[in-house]
């Protein structure tokens, strides 16, 4: 029965269609630059500052993977209700850092106060941004210490550890789309401007410059923010691939969604834009079936090789961690990433309603803000 169906012009073509599509997506893949240059260890410290919320296990765990260096370690506990100060202060007696707490003044949204509050305890001439759930080696900071010699700010292609399966499928797809619309290595157009919020690391006086995170109190989406400010202020902006880092990443459906409505307000994607994503979608997942059902024929034996080189480089490059069986259900991501953003957009339009993000309620009118 699949023969025939896989037989017919129609078919042919859009395999034809989908084979250049996703070796152009490889090869973008394949330009994502690596910092270089050698490391020069011992020669530059930093101030780490790492905002945290309810987190004991990834502060735990960055506290450890970091308390032996020569940097200065900042936590700042920004209002959590368990038990993560202790757990800072617990970990911080087996080495030398400073653990704050702050009180949200009114109107400041996300980690920005946490984030300004770290950098008036930093004395050191280089600052680097860390969110808790991000794990970090210590020769990855030396690495940023030395690029942030010849720029001004510098963050890291997300490197993720989805812990869930549903997240695993989401980020092939999100991964992928980030990297086309807002080329990280690039780094031309104002609107296509980003830094990634889980690693950031400016020179203190560019920090200054723009104004620090105190200029985009009430910003949620706020690492967007900066890297337009940084831009408007002249700044070199650098956006590397690197080893020695990840984020974990634990969305259901439901937290998938608040996301995409955090985000897509500064994405500005328009909603036909994501049906027709999550349509191609559709088409591919069928075009696989039917593909896999006919391997002797040497189109279909393209499509499905040019179809899962970019997850495959995704996960031998190691920007996605966890749930490697995952990869089979490649297809289908850009039909779920795509579902959601659009629920996203619809949800915008309804401004009584609040998402949930990090453990706290944010109105929608607090996400529209115009950055």
């Amino acid at each position: 029965m699949a023969g025939p169906i896989l037989h017919t012009p129609l078919v042919a073509y859009l395999q034809t269609l989908f084979i250049l599509l996703n070796f152009y997506i490889t090869y973008r893949l394949l330009g994502i630059r690596k910092i270089e240059g050698k490391i020069s260890k011992g020669n530059s410290s930093s101030s780490i500052i790492i905002p945290v919320r309810n987190n004991p296990y990834g502060i735990k765990r960055l506290i450890n993977s970091l308390c032996k260096s020569r940097h200065e370690l900042i936590i700042v506990d920004d209002e959590s209700t368990d038990d993560t100060y202790l757990t800072a202060l617990k970990e911080c007696d087996k080495c030398r850092c400073k653990v704050i707490r702050v009180s949200k003044p009114p109107n400041w949204l996300g980690k920005t106060y946490a984030c300004w509050s770290g950098y008036l305890f930093a004395t050191k001439r280089k600052l680097i941004f860390i969110d808790s759930d991000t794990y970090v080696k210590e020769e990855t900071i030396d690495t940023l210490c030395d690029a942030l010699e010849n720029h001004d700010v510098v963050s890291l292609v997300p490197r993720i550890r989805a812990a869930k399966t549903i997240s695993a499928i989401f980020e092939y797809a999100f991964l992928i789309m980030s990297w086309l619309f807002y080329t990280p290595w690039k780094m031309v157009k104002k609107s296509r401007l980003w830094l990634a919020g889980a690693i950031m690391a400016w020179r203190k006086e560019a920090y200054e410059a723009v104004g620090g995170h105190k200029s985009v109190y009430n910003v949620i989406v706020e690492d967007v923010a900066l890297a337009r400010k940084a831009h408007d202020t002249g700044l070199r902006i650098a956006f590397y691939s690197l080893e020695g880092h990840y984020t974990d990443v634990d969305y259901n459906f439901r937290e998938l969604i608040d996301f995409m409505t955090r985000v897509s307000f500064v994405v500005r994607i328009n909603p036909s834009i994501y049906l027709a994503i999550a349509s191609l979608g559709l088409l591919a997942t069928t075009l696989t079936i039917l593909s896999i059902l006919t391997p002797n024929n040497l189109l279909s034996i393209l499509y499905l090789i040019s179809l899962y080189t970019p997850p495959g480089l995704i996960i031998a490059k190691g920007y996605l961690k966890g749930k490697p069986y995952t990869i089979i259900l490649y297809p289908i991501s850009y039909t779920i990433t795509s579902v959601a953003g659009y629920i996203a957009l619809k949800r915008l339009e309804k401004r009584d309603i609040k998402i949930k993000w990090r453990g706290r309620e944010i109105p929608i009118e607090d996400i529209m803000r115009d950055i």
